[in-house]
């Protein structure tokens, strides 16, 4: 059985696809008769040799947001020529729409013409919005000249690298659209930070120039969750696009291209040190602590490398493991990922290397045992770096028989009592002249909610640091390790105002 086309379906003939299951065919020319159709089931037509009804007609198409481009190359008008319709009746209402009267019709519509003559704007309405826009932008540049203006702070490109930027067509968010809901709105929150805050985007576009767009899907993978780029099939991606400022996420195969583009340069560790210099340089960091530790990062593949340590399973498995320097809430000032199970001595006495000019002197390292040792103590002396840390060969029993009375100083931290008091201890290290001794501040602490007793070491120059603050760094220690990572959420939060009628929406914690 054939079956036939019902009367007013779509011909795919010839009609174009104006997107969102819009359809427009064309009969009878520039001056014919324009048919829609929606899901291929004709739902209007207009004469277009009536010029107000095709202007309103083409009003109606871009409020049904429909593609423009192939709107106008269907009707063989330009797109300015769109743009202007849509402002006519922002601006003047449908009325701005009317030119003239050409058409000559039943004298009765005539007459209805006749007395509403009066209502239509005069003048050449093209020249009015061209005043207001005029006027908008001299309004808009005054507003913007009249904000106080604050120190950027620049990325310096290193090694004098020839300074990348963004053309114009490419920049990030030069699309201008009505408000709208989308399921990635969340996503924002991060890119209003990095782009504010760390100035991101400056830093990707000197480096990468248009190859930045990359970065945009990493911090959507991020904000989403996404664990691998071949699960961005799962994403919408115009919704996407346009939260990233990009318009349209492309397909795999681009990403991947984007991805291969920015990974031959081989300027990520370049990029890491000015991220890392700005927010240093910026305030964006603390720099009086400095909480260094190690985290493994596991291996799951099949080919062979080095063997990682894993903490909390307390058994070796295979990976790298990076080591990450934090300050007190945890942000992340600096990492670098080690091979096997890494070397906590190593990367402290490089970290201070690479950043001596950009952090203070006085700024404390604080490590956990695995930094103990008494050549390694003696190391950071002789650099002048001060550092505090745990006591490893603690004998419990003796701190046991201290007397109460020696613990002379008292602090709360994390609503807990603890006591302590200082004296000195004494240390070996061999050096190429021979063997060396030296002293360093200890600390014997007393836990009264718990009832222990341990001990901590500190070394802090000529610097002005007290006694308390060193007791916090030990007491903190925990600060650069897996509970950084654990506890962020506690330490960082986003609060967000859903609803200004509702007390209980404006304390909603994201």
């Amino acid at each position: 059985m054939i079956q036939q086309r019902l009367p007013g379906h779509l011909n795919n003939n010839d009609s174009t696809n104006l997107g969102g299951s819009y359809g427009l065919e064309i009969r009878g020319g520039k001056k014919g008769i324009a048919i829609l159709y929606h899901h291929g089931l004709e739902i209007e037509r207009v004469d277009l040799s009536d010029i107000p009804a095709k202007r309103i007609f083409i009003v109606r198409l871009v409020e049904r947001r429909v593609n423009q481009t192939r709107l106008a190359e269907k009707l063989n008008i330009s797109r300015q020529s769109i743009h202007n319709y849509v402002e006519r009746k922002e601006h003047f209402g449908l009325e701005g729409l009317i030119n003239s009267y050409r058409v000559t019709p039943n004298t009765t519509l005539q007459e209805q013409r006749k007395e509403n003559l009066a209502n239509r704007p005069s003048g050449n309405l093209s020249r009015k919005l061209e005043k207001i826009r005029r006027k908008d932008r001299i309004k808009a540049q005054e507003i913007q000249e009249s904000k106080p203006k604050q120190r950027s702070l620049f990325f310096a490109v290193e090694d004098g690298d020839a300074v990348k930027g963004v053309s114009l067509k490419k920049q990030p968010f030069v699309e201008q659209h009505d408000w709208l809901e989308s399921r990635y709105a969340g996503v924002f929150v991060y890119i209003v930070h990095l782009f504010s805050q760390s100035n991101l985007i400056s830093l990707l576009s000197r480096y990468f120039g248009n190859g930045y767009k990359i970065f945009m899907v990493f911090i959507l993978m991020v904000a989403k969750n996404i664990r691998s780029l071949e699960q961005l099939k799962n994403v919408r991606s115009r919704d996407a696009g346009i939260i990233l400022g990009l318009g349209c996420i492309p397909s795999k195969p681009v990403i991947w291209k984007w991805f291969y583009c920015a990974a031959q340069l081989n300027v990520a560790q370049k990029v890491l040190n000015d991220f890392f210099r700005y927010q240093i340089r910026g305030g964006l960091v603390g720099c009086f602590f400095l909480f260094t530790d190690g985290h493994l990062l596991p291996y799951t593949g099949k080919e062979k490398i080095h063997c990682g340590y894993s903490t909390q399973r307390n058994i070796p498995l295979p990976g790298q493991t990076n080591m990450v320097t934090c300050d007190t809430s945890g942000r992340i000032i600096d990492f670098d990922i080690q091979e096997g199970t890494g070397n906590l001595r190593n990367h402290i006495s490089f970290f201070s290397d690479k950043w001596k000019g950009d952090i203070p002197k006085s700024a404390v390292h604080v490590f956990d045992r695995e930094g103990y040792g008494s050549d390694f103590f003696f190391g950071l002396k002789s650099k002048g770096i001060c550092f505090v840390t745990w006591d490893k060969h603690v004998n419990h029993g003796l701190l046991a028989k201290i007397e109460d009375k020696k613990f002379t100083e008292e602090l709360e931290l994390n609503g807990k009592q603890y006591r302590y008091f200082e004296q000195s201890k004494e240390f070996t290290a061999s050096t190429d002249t021979g063997k060396e001794t030296f002293s360093l501040r200890y600390f014997i602490l007393w836990n009264i909610s718990s009832k222990r007793r341990t001990a901590g070491l500190a070394y802090t120059g000529e610097h002005d640091i007290t006694g308390n603050d060193c007791v916090i760094g030990i007491l903190n220690r925990w600060g650069a390790s897996e509970n950084t990572f654990k506890h962020i959420k506690e330490r960082h939060l986003i609060i967000i105002t859903l609803d200004s009628h509702s007390s209980q929406a404006r304390d909603k914690k994201l």
